[in-house]
């Protein structure tokens, strides 16, 4: 959402966003923020329909482990508490921290 991010926060991104687009697409498309939306990508000329922009491998491959005593109880959470996405989503947030995100923690 776009509160997650402070407007400096927000502007560096989208500034960091058009660096990369001015290099990799010639500036074909363009990051702004949307008052709603947050961060958003504009076209800057017309794209025929089914035209690859540009394509990346991901940044994070994450799968479920179902054997991991933190995943299993992850789903068991997922499921009593009707939470809103499937357990592999929440597993995708959890496997990008770091240990620097995890000082201070504690989880029982």
């Amino acid at each position: 959402p776009a509160a997650a991010f402070s407007v400096r926060e927000a502007m560096d991104t989208v500034k960091y966003i058009n660096s990369y687009c001015q290099e990799k697409v010639l500036g074909s498309l363009l990051c702004d923020v949307h008052p709603q939306k947050g961060r958003i990508l504009v076209a800057e000329k017309n794209f025929a329909c089914g035209t690859k922009l540009f394509a990346e491998a991901p940044l994070h491959l994450v799968a479920e482990a179902p054997k991991d005593p933190a995943f299993i109880r992850l789903k068991r959470l997922c499921k009593v508490k009707s939470f809103a996405h499937a357990p592999l989503w929440y597993w995708a947030a959890l496997s990008s921290l770091t240990g620097e995100d995890y000082e201070g923690c504690n989880a029982s």
